[in-house]
């Protein structure tokens, strides 16, 4: 079930027709390079071939005192202080959903701050995840999923979450790969 958000409220200024996102803050953002983004694309999508995945699911959460979101912004180079989850695919570019409708408005700050990923919703649920899955199709699929994971840390992904998604999807595989990102941040 989708979730729809309440109309937002007038601002004291209309914001106008067309109106997207400013590039400004880049200039003073230290960047990393698009190369450095197709590096890290590149090596995990051949980590997926190497391990029969389909997809990735980024489960972000703010466990670690918010080192539970790494391992996403190591792929995605973006993600916020809460919610940020992604779906990561061998053939097509990424999706990123970040933050809560209300820190979406007028736009997401992530396309102010960053150019590696373009593909950025409003986060309102698991649900939502799982239906691009399933568009994508995805339904009989492995699957791995992504949480927070480091050397001294083992891979923290939320039971709920993981249960949520095998029941949402039942003919799917899911596995905790995890340590596939862990292994690229620590090479």
């Amino acid at each position: 079930m989708a979730v729809s958000n309440p109309p937002f409220p007038p601002t004291r200024r209309a914001i106008p027709d067309g109106a997207t996102a400013t590039r400004e803050l880049l200039k003073y953002v230290p960047q990393l390079p698009l190369e450095e983004r197709d590096r890290r694309w590149d090596r995990l999508r051949k980590r997926m071939v190497m391990a029969d995945l389909d997809a990735l699911v980024f489960l972000g959460n703010d466990i670690f005192w918010d080192m539970g979101l790494a391992n996403l912004r190591y792929i995605f180079n973006a993600g916020g202080k809460v919610t940020s989850y992604g779906a990561f695919f061998i053939d097509r570019d990424p999706i990123l959903w970040n933050s809560v409708a209300h820190s979406n408005r007028p736009y997401n700050f992530c396309h102010s701050v960053q150019d590696w990923t373009t593909d950025i919703r409003i986060f309102q649920g698991l649900p939502e995840i799982v239906a691009e899955l399933r568009s994508a199709g995805f339904e009989r699929s492995r699957i791995g999923m992504v949480g927070y994971s480091s050397t001294l840390v083992p891979s923290t992904l939320l039971h709920g979450e993981v249960e949520f998604l095998k029941r949402a999807m039942p003919l799917a595989e899911f596995l905790d790969v995890s340590w596939v990102i862990e292994h690229m941040r620590l090479i």
